[in-house]
C-alpha cells in the first residue's frame, strides 16, 4: 500500500475488468492511499506498446498509433466505459497521480467487449 504524499505514486495494480451489459466495460485498480487520483486508458483493437508513454503528467500518443484510445482521468479507481464496439478487444491500463507526479502505466489487461 502506498502511503507517502511526498513521492510519485507507484504503478497501480489492476483489480477487476468486467463486461457489464451491452457494450460496457468496467475496470478498477487497487487503492493506494489518500491523495491519489487514478486514471485509466483503454485502447481498442491494439495495445499501446511503444507508441505511448507518460511524460510530465501528459499522455503522448504518436501519429503512428492507429487505434482508438479513451482516457478517463476522473479521480475514482473504478471506471466505466460505455458505447464501445461490440466484439472488439480492449486493452486496459491504469496510472496514478498525486501532487508530485504521475506513475508509469500498468501492464495492460485485455477483454473482448460484449
Amino acid at each position: 500500500t502506498y502511503h507517502s504524499i511526498h513521492d510519485i505514486p507507484p504503478v497501480p495494480e489492476i483489480e477487476t475488468i468486467d463486461r457489464c451489459g451491452d457494450r460496457i466495460i468496467t475496470a478498477s485498480c487497487q487503492a493506494m492511499g489518500r491523495d491519489i487520483n487514478y486514471g485509466c486508458i483503454i485502447s481498442e483493437g491494439v495495445p499501446l506498446n511503444e507508441f505511448a508513454f507518460m511524460r510530465l503528467g501528459k499522455l503522448i500518443i504518436t501519429k503512428e498509433f492507429q487505434g482508438t484510445v479513451i482516457i478517463d482521468e476522473s479521480q475514482s479507481r473504478k471506471k466505466t466505459f460505455s458505447n464501445l464496439t461490440r466484439a472488439a478487444a480492449y486493452y486496459i491500463y491504469f496510472f496514478a497521480k498525486n501532487a508530485k507526479g504521475v506513475s508509469p502505466l500498468s501492464e495492460p489487461k485485455s477483454i473482448i467487449c460484449g
